[in-house]
């Protein structure tokens, strides 16, 4: 017996000595080398950098929106608060937003959000300023949801998470006391709060790929095509672009692997900086390239911003130094109260859930998570371009009729009525959320959404014609429908999607009829 033990055991050893290395050995090493700590810390400096880039985004969100404040928070606008009770949507009780619908009002918030935005970048009351910024930010998009675009959401979101990260440790005007000296020292941070941080970008990419299950994306390669023929979006280097339709097959396969596998690289245990480094050397060029070919307004910018939170402390250091010195990256465990982390937990948790539940329909989600979910406004869809790219464009002409016989487009501000196709589709639209706005409009075909809307319509004309003859007595709306599955191409369908009777004193009839 012992004998058979021992030619066993030498057995082994010559088998051993033949291999090009010790395999128990080797995997000890590897082990040993995994760091997940790293792969899931925030440099501070990249936090702060973070910070400034968020208060900007906001800041310019907020003139954005000024220009159609009256238009889409006011009770004169296209939803009024009495209008507001739309199947789908979840309503806070505590929304300042909807309390009074009057202009100045509605100034006064977006005041303040300006206010919290720039105190945001600054990093003045940090904590206070990302609260008022994303209490704020979901009060109106509450107020109109018909406006929301994907921009809006993300920007939310990071405020969120925002909120349990240390953003004001660096890059502040305000001065703060060193902490204890330390032989090294301590700039990346790891928490609950960060691996919630990171893993909602990684949602946002990879939710996104699994939405994208039709043919155009997986095994066609012509959804970037397809995307840059939406005339309502299409920015000139994308009409450029269409010349080139083999780059654009290469890059649609491109972009759905990177979405769907890219942003796990973010946090890879092993030479994390190497992989983080890659990962952002991808998607920073996708997302110039998105901003470069479609109109999605501040959508790029904030991804932009998301990025440069998971910037690595090596790229700090090269900066400060001016040279590249190796050094292992010291990471500090940031422990919150332990309600806090349960709180963080359980928001994560219900974030992942509900992505699941957009993707898997009967996914049994719960009404309390659900809930819970809606109420923080944590509820997410990263649906861009799924399950493939819109294969209907067109824009909208409405006709009101005057007093006097005649007709003109109110929406182009009294133009005479053109059934041809515009220069610029896109242009048409006035600005991404005016388009994301007639978007609802045309897949909703709701009269408590349109009735508001073509009262609108109504009341600017009339008070500012102040004759009788040139006053709008009925709008018709018609959608000129371009590019369609259904039809040849260049082929443009006029259809009348609603008509609207106002009333000649120069306001709409609260009881005007709708007609389909």
């Amino acid at each position: 017996m012992i004998s058979y033990v021992t030619k066993t055991i030498s057995a082994e050893n010559k088998i051993r000595g033949k291999l090009p290395l010790n395999v128990p050995r080797a995997l000890s090493r590897v082990s040993q080398k995994l760091n997940f700590l790293e792969a899931f810390s925030l440099d501070l400096r990249s936090l702060a950098l973070f910070r400034i880039g968020l208060g900007l985004v906001i800041i310019a969100d907020v003139f954005l929106r000024l220009r159609d404040l009256s238009a889409h928070y006011t009770d004169d606008g296209v939803l009024p608060v009495q209008s507001l009770m739309l199947p789908g949507v979840s309503y806070w009780p505590f929304n300042l937003a909807i309390w009074n619908g009057s202009l100045s009002y509605q100034v006064g918030i977006f005041t303040f959000i300006l206010i919290f935005a720039i105190l945001l970048s600054l990093g003045v009351v940090t904590r206070v300023a990302t609260f008022g910024c994303w209490f704020l930010l979901n009060c109106i998009a509450i107020r109109n949801p018909l406006v929301l675009y994907g921009a809006d959401n993300l920007i939310r979101l990071l405020l969120f998470w925002s909120l349990f990260l240390p953003l004001h440790e660096f890059f502040t005007v305000i001065q703060r006391p060193l902490r204890a000296p330390r032989a090294q020292p301590r700039r990346s941070i790891a928490s609950f709060a960060s691996v919630a941080f990171i893993l909602q970008i990684i949602f946002v990419y990879f939710f996104s790929a699994l939405h994208k299950t039709g043919a155009e994306w997986r095994t066609e390669g012509s959804a970037l095509e397809i995307s840059l023929h939406i005339d309502s979006m299409v920015l000139p280097f994308g009409e450029f672009l269409r010349n080139f339709p083999g780059i654009l097959k290469f890059l649609t396969f491109g972009v759905f692997y990177l979405e769907l596998l890219g942003p796990f690289l973010f946090i890879i245990p092993y030479r994390n900086t190497l992989f983080r480094l890659f990962a952002l050397a991808l998607f920073l060029p996708m997302h110039l390239g998105i901003a470069l070919t479609l109109n999605v307004q501040l959508f790029s910018w904030i991804d932009f911003v998301a990025l440069a939170a998971l910037i690595p402390s090596e790229v700090w250091d090269f900066l400060e130094r001016g040279r590249y010195t190796p050094m292992k990256t010291v990471v500090e465990v940031r422990q919150a109260h332990v309600l806090t982390t349960s709180f963080v937990v359980v928001s994560l948790v219900a974030v992942f859930l509900w992505n699941v539940k957009t993707i898997v329909k009967s996914f049994p989600l719960g009404k309390g998570l659900e809930t819970y979910t809606t109420k923080l406004a944590l509820d997410q869809a990263w649906e861009m371009f799924a399950p493939f790219p819109t294969k209907e464009d067109g824009w909208y002409v409405i006709v009101g009729n005057r007093t006097d016989g005649g007709e003109v487009d109110v929406w182009r501000d009294g133009e005479p009525v053109n059934w041809d196709e515009p220069i610029s589709i896109r242009k048409s639209y006035k600005n991404e959320r005016w388009r994301k706005y007639f978007e609802y409009l045309q897949a909703l075909h709701d009269a408590r959404v349109i009735a508001p809307f073509a009262k609108y319509l109504c009341n600017q004309w009339n008070s500012r014609h102040s004759t009788a003859q040139q006053h709008i007595g009925r709008l018709d709306a018609y959608f000129m429908k371009k590019k369609g599955a259904d039809m040849p191409e260049k082929q443009i369908i006029k259809k009348l999607r609603w008509k609207y009777d106002c009333d000649f004193a120069g306001r709409a009839r609260e009881s005007a009829p709708l007609k389909n």
